[in-house]
């Protein structure tokens, strides 16, 4: 649902716990539920079979089979999301209340290792099947 306002007129908008949140939710379209998903199922693949999963980013932004480390240095894990065509607004909400990095120092392969950590604790704490 709709966010509640705080302190400084910030808004306060629920971290979706399920795909059902997801989906719910009226603060996005369509199409970025859709790429949330896409970016939130592939941290959850990543957790399931790293080896499998690792990947690189390439100058343009683009995700590609390879390797983890170089993922690192390739403008780190807002630069991920964005290039997987989320708006600010959700990108802000994943780094800030998914991953715990709102000054945005995680890289890449770190910050789908959290949200993989997140997805994980979801389960266990959370519903029984968050994605």
């Amino acid at each position: 649902g709709k966010g509640e306002a705080g302190a400084g007129g910030v808004e306060f908008v629920p971290v979706p716990a399920s795909r059902a949140d997801v989906f719910k939710s009226r603060s996005l379209n369509v199409a970025e539920k859709r790429r949330l998903m896409r970016v939130l199922t592939f941290c959850e693949e990543y957790a399931r079979d790293p080896d499998r999963a690792q990947f690189t980013l390439p100058p343009d932004g683009d995700c590609a089979a390879g390797d983890d480390a170089a993922a690192d240095g390739a403008g780190g894990f807002e630069a991920f999301l964005k290039s997987k065509g989320l708006p600010d607004a959700l990108v802000d909400l994943v780094c800030d209340a998914v991953v715990l990095d709102p000054r945005r120092t995680l890289s890449a392969a770190a910050g789908v290792r959290a949200v993989a950590l997140y997805l994980a604790s979801m389960r266990r704490f959370g519903t029984p099947t968050p994605f």
